[in-house]
């Protein structure tokens, strides 16, 4: 994880830029994910409203979105859901999961930060995935945010 932070330290100029479809990486991850989404019995709800295009680094575009994926998932409740909702300049990704503590809200972009203890449901989280999502959202001119939901936690990123 810290040598892909390094890479994208240096990379700004270095995008290998391509007209990439958002609904196309998403469900391209989802399928990476299958196995967990079936462990967890998570129904996945996608609505495209309007079709997002980006010209960026598709291969960073995959791994930010991927690690908002996963982070979905894995702090998702059993037999939860996960509803993906893109537009023509955002894209949502909503989950059933454990709600973010407020005080713990602006802190979740932090490098090395991990969440409250209680919604750690596993020692592997290093807390890079949404630091490394917004670095490369930002690459991009896109903007990431998180919030608690009525259900959830969403997290919003805008063109």
């Amino acid at each position: 994880e810290m040598v892909y932070i390094s890479k994208l330290d240096s990379v700004e100029d270095g995008l290998e830029k391509e007209r990439v479809i958002v609904e196309d990486v998403v469900k391209e991850q989802l399928k990476k994910l299958d196995v967990l989404i079936d462990e967890k019995n998570l129904e996945i709800k996608c609505k495209v409203n309007n079709n997002l295009e980006i010209w960026g680094d598709k291969k960073y575009l995959e791994r930010a979105i991927w690690n908002l994926l996963i982070n979905a998932i894995e702090y998702n409740h059993l037999d939860g859901f996960i509803k993906i909702t893109i537009d023509r300049d955002q894209f949502k990704i909503e989950n059933s999961g454990v709600k973010i503590g407020e005080d713990e809200l602006p802190h979740v972009f932090d490098m090395f930060y991990t969440s409250d203890k209680s919604r750690n449901f596993s020692d592997k989280h290093m807390g890079l995935g949404l630091y490394l999502a917004k670095k490369i959202f930002e690459l991009h001119n896109m903007s990431i945010v998180v919030a608690n939901t009525e259900v959830g936690v969403e997290v919003r990123v805008t063109m």
